[in-house]
């Protein structure tokens, strides 16, 4: 076998580990990938995303940080930051991984749904609809971005605009219990 057909078969492993909730073991061979390949920002990531899942946000962001020494525009690793900053109510911060995720050239449409999230928790409800309204412009099937822009629409009143783009979500994942969730509180306006 290979380094690389090793590798491969390990990063299979963590991931199957981590996808059935096994974080400990996910963890140990994220770590060992890591210490095999230390230079690979993604295995760094995927380290982080394991902790963050495990419930260990410092090892996360540690992770996480470590992933953007390997490759400061590593733009996973900036969304992930941000979200955990998102999470912990440092709004400021997450704004700054956020901006930061913006001068990489993919995955914008996640960039844009993120923002349009900060300023839903800002209560900057047009910004908000103006973020998501360009993730959809990015990715037209990014239902996230349907959800976040339904959520601005509810919070301004926009009722019938707030139906229609959280409807457009279930239309791309009739499973997304988020936009479910979201369509039974718009129900009640």
């Amino acid at each position: 076998m290979t380094k690389i057909d090793e590798l491969s078969e390990l990063l299979k492993q963590a991931n199957s580990f981590s996808d059935d909730g096994k974080f400990e073991e996910a963890i140990s061979l994220f770590n060992e990938l890591t210490r095999r390949v230390p230079e690979k920002a993604i295995f760094w990531c995927l380290l982080g995303n394991t902790y963050r899942s495990f419930g260990d946000h410092a090892a996360a962001v540690h992770a996480y940080e470590t992933a953007l020494k390997k490759d400061p525009d590593h733009q996973l690793s900036q969304l992930a930051l941000a979200q955990i900053c998102m999470d912990v109510g440092e709004l400021e911060r997450a704004e700054g991984w956020l901006m930061t995720a913006l001068l990489t050239p993919n995955n914008h449409n996640m960039v844009y749904t993120l923002l349009g999230s900060l300023r839903g928790k800002q209560e900057r409800w047009k910004e908000s609809e103006e973020y998501c309204s360009k993730a959809i412009e990015a990715d037209p099937l990014y239902e996230e971005a349907y959800l976040f822009l339904g959520i601005s629409f509810m919070r301004q009143g926009r009722v019938a605009e707030a139906n229609r783009a959280i409807r457009r979500a279930l239309e791309i994942d009739p499973e997304y219990e988020d936009a479910k969730r979201a369509l039974k509180t718009l129900r009640q306006f």
